[in-house]
């Protein structure tokens, strides 16, 4: 996964897989990092947004597993709502068999926001089964798990 650092100006991160990921980025490119607080409800008005950012300022949302896109839907409407102008989403896994085309990644799509994940959920399971630390049936399996998975997911 190619990152255009020159175009990044802080990472964002939420929920326990993305913040460790987004800080180290943040860390490693000597950027801003900031905590993205997604509530369900939010009666004491705590704050969505931890850390430090000016308006204005390109993010990179970062997390470990990209399904639907509900999550990161919501982040983006936080980051816009503060000022700020998220132009990547970054994450470790992509899960395969899901739409890539549903309304939250066409949503995130349409603001010009760039998705990339370094692997797939099928490209995992192959490589998996190719070095053997899965079986075949092991593998078929796991694979069989994504033929349907509007049927079992809830983002």
């Amino acid at each position: 996964m190619k990152i255009e650092h020159d175009r990044i100006d802080a990472f964002a991160g939420c929920s326990s897989g993305g913040l460790p990921l987004a800080v180290a980025l943040a860390m490693t490119m000597n950027r801003p990092f900031i905590a993205v607080r997604l509530y369900d409800k939010n009666p004491l008005n705590h704050p969505e947004l931890e850390g430090s950012w000016r308006k204005g300022q390109r993010i990179a949302i970062v997390d470990d597993s990209l399904v639907l896109g509900r999550q990161k839907r919501r982040m983006v409407e936080i980051l816009e709502a503060a000022k700020l102008r998220p132009t990547h989403v970054l994450v470790v896994m992509e899960l395969g068999g899901f739409p890539a085309d549903s309304e939250e990644r066409k949503w995130i799509a349409a603001r010009g926001i760039k998705i990339r994940s370094l692997v797939t959920w099928h490209e995992w399971v192959h490589f998996m089964q190719r070095e053997g630390v899965i079986a075949k049936e092991v593998a078929d399996s796991l694979l069989r798990l994504l033929e349907n998975p509007p049927e079992w997911v809830k983002d």
